[in-house]
């Protein structure tokens, strides 16, 4: 067996020689482990709150933000349900003015029916007047022309022909 030791392993080394090595980095992990660890664990773990930091305030933004949108569609929902209720008022209160300006014409327009009506009922009654007056004044006339003298039926027919040629032309 210690010819075993001390024979040559390929490369020129022999088994003494990598026990010692194999020693050594134990020794190496022993004493990297309690020189580093702590204080990489410590930056490790700092790393990992600082992340975990910045989801949390990630996630507050989101938070925020959905409580700004929602805040923002509710003051849309209002300013579109002032703007509706402003529209209605708006509409009615032209239909109230449009209705009020409909029941003043028609009153107007009442009016002046009613006063073509009452300016025709007197120039009726003033052609009325009229006709009367120039019927008497035909029947005179033709009541005088009579008395002058003595009528046949054909003198008649001539004097009542001249009597209404006499008033066309008046007229």
């Amino acid at each position: 067996m210690l010819s075993m030791l001390n024979a040559e392993l390929p490369l020129g080394l022999d088994f003494i020689q990598i026990l010692l090595h194999l020693f050594n980095f134990a020794v190496l992990l022993v004493g990297v482990r309690f020189l580093f660890y702590k204080p990489i664990k410590k930056f490790m773990d700092k790393r990992q709150n600082e992340y975990a930091e910045r989801e949390r305030e990630i996630e507050q933004s989101k938070q925020e933000a959905e409580e700004q949108r929602e805040k923002y569609n509710a003051l849309i929902a209002d300013i579109d349900n002032a703007k509706k209720a402003a529209l209605e008022e708006a509409e009615a209160a032209a239909k109230s003015q449009a209705d009020e300006v409909i029941a003043e014409a028609r009153k107007k327009a009442e009016g002046i029916i009613e006063s073509g009506r009452r300016n025709a009922e007197e120039e009726l009654e003033q052609v009325r007047a009229d006709m009367v007056r120039q019927l008497a004044e035909l029947g005179v006339s033709i009541a005088g022309k009579v008395l002058r003298r003595e009528i046949k039926q054909s003198d008649n027919d001539a004097l009542i022909e001249e009597c209404l040629e006499q008033w066309k032309q008046e007229n």
